[in-house]
């Protein structure tokens, strides 16, 4: 199973291999004073298949806070190439998630948005069953 924590994980470290130098954050901030990444992850939600898997769909937000210099315009569209090529997949353990849907890159008040959704499918259940089946033998003649 796939926890919102794990995800997480999985998410900061691509953007750090990514990114490398940039400060990325998962928490709140109060104040940023230099490059930084900031991730708002979002679990959006989970349909039952049957009592022991479910689709799980993800949202994550990314926003890239550059530095105030006169190219900031230009590492931003730098970041938001970068973010765009890295979130076609997730390494998720095991697992490797491919992002089926559109990603979506606005910028704001000088700041990038980068929003990308995770859907799979998980665990939810046991798989473990409880007693064991019986083991049965037939003796049986075919006629002739």
């Amino acid at each position: 199973m796939i926890s919102f924590k794990v995800m997480q994980r999985a998410i900061t470290a691509q953007l750090k291999n990514a990114v490398p130098g940039v400060k990325v954050y998962t928490n709140d901030i109060k104040k940023i004073n230099q490059e930084a990444l900031f991730i708002t992850f979002l679990p959006v939600r989970q349909l039952p298949i049957d009592d022991l898997y479910a689709t799980k769909v993800f949202r994550t937000i990314i926003q890239y806070f550059p530095n105030l210099q006169d190219k900031m315009q230009d590492r931003m569209y730098e970041v938001m190439d970068i973010l765009n090529r890295e979130f076609r997949t997730l390494k998720v353990e095991d697992r490797v998630i491919t992002v089926q849907e559109e990603t979506e890159s606005t910028i704001v008040d000088n700041v990038l948005h980068f929003n990308v959704s995770f859907e799979f499918v998980d665990l939810i259940g046991s798989e473990e069953m409880n007693d064991p089946m019986e083991t049965l033998d037939f003796n049986y003649e075919l006629g002739g």
